[in-house]
């Protein structure tokens, strides 16, 4: 018995190590339909590939942060979605003449193909009826997803992964704070713009965001990258899958959230979402258990965040100790809805 469990996994390990020497390389249409300026591509296993956004956020230094107010001032679902302020801080800095630190974001949501590449012993081969979002997983699902994506990319394409201070970024779900920030366009939109429901859509709802009605996504996922994208470049960040996120879910109390936690987070709405009610600050909560096994809801899907430690050496640890001994001797002025106060030392506020 042991000797046929044996050889199964051996002759399982050489059929996987022989369908990734052997897979086809994906073609730019199976990772990146709409490519786009500064588009970062990481390889997947499987000769394939996943694409991000960089998200720029004001500030240099490792404990400069950026003062923002998320949420809908005026939603009938106060409870979910009041205006609150946040903070939010790039991992990597940027290079060249620009200026400030950045993350990055998944310009598509994950699709089956990429989960596939990445879960399965043998590799997929690329189709379109592949390029549809990754729904019906659970939340435990699609953080294995990001294990064994992070432990490929360490042993195969270790320097293909951004680094800050020479430690390399690793992917995760997004955190709300980064993704909604993302999704209404960042830094590349005006105040105004940035407190609207919506991102601009220049083109039209239509044009942008896959939500309910046969005007629309008719009751059904559709493929990736069909409609124009937000501000930052980013596809379906509103609609067609709603997207899950890392950390649990709290009620929103006035301005900030109450203490217990509970199940997981998504953001964005979906194909099934009514038109009335897409907008950037939707927010859900799912259950990570159903009945006797975790839950796997058919509507939700994932995006993922390329990041960094906060402590990535001595060195940094050090640097941030003297800037946190700095904040003593700097006026501190709360943050209210509505008001966008930067940490000491990051650029001013343009929200």
């Amino acid at each position: 018995m042991f000797n046929r469990t044996l050889r199964h996994i051996v002759l399982s390990t050489t059929l996987a190590v022989y369908a990734s020497a052997h897979a086809e390389q994906w073609e730019p249409r199976f990772f990146n339909p709409k490519p786009l300026p500064e588009d970062v591509v990481l390889p997947l296993p499987c000769d394939g590939s996943m694409t991000f956004r960089k998200v720029s956020v004001p500030g240099t230094k490792p404990l400069d942060d950026f003062g923002v107010t998320l949420g809908a001032e005026d939603s009938a679902q106060r409870h979910l979605e009041q205006a609150h302020p946040a903070h939010i801080a790039g991992s990597f800095t940027a290079s060249g003449p620009a200026t400030g630190r950045y993350y990055l974001l998944g310009k598509y949501e994950i699709t089956e193909l990429q989960y596939q590449a990445v879960m399965q012993e043998t590799c997929p081969k690329p189709a379109m009826k592949l390029m549809l979002p990754k729904t019906g997983i659970s939340w435990f699902d699609a953080m294995q997803f990001s294990d064994r994506l992070n432990i490929w990319l360490r042993k195969n394409a270790a320097d293909k992964l951004p680094k800050e201070d020479g430690v390399p970024g690793f992917v995760r779900l997004p955190t709300e704070v980064e993704w909604e920030f993302a999704a209404r366009g960042g830094n590349s939109v005006g105040s105004t713009e940035f407190r609207e429901a919506r991102y601009p859509m220049p083109d039209g709802l239509n044009k942008s965001v896959w939500f309910a009605g046969s005007q629309s996504a008719n009751g059904k996922l559709q493929l990736i990258g069909l409609l124009t994208p937000n501000p930052l470049g980013l596809h379906d960040i509103l609609g067609n899958a709603d997207e899950m996120m890392f950390e649990p879910f709290r009620l929103n109390k006035l301005d900030r959230f109450h203490g217990q936690a509970g199940g997981f987070i998504v953001r964005g709405a979906n194909y099934l979402t009514p038109e009335s009610d897409i907008r950037t600050a939707w927010r859900q909560e799912q259950l990570y258990y159903q009945a006797t096994d975790a839950n796997r809801p058919r509507t939700s899907g994932f995006r993922l965040a390329l990041v960094s430690p906060a402590l990535t050496s001595v060195q940094r640890s050090k640097q941030i100790e003297q800037d946190w001994a700095a904040l003593g001797a700097a006026p501190s002025v709360p943050a209210t809805p509505g008001s966008t106060t930067a940490a000491p030392g990051a650029a001013p506020s343009t929200l």
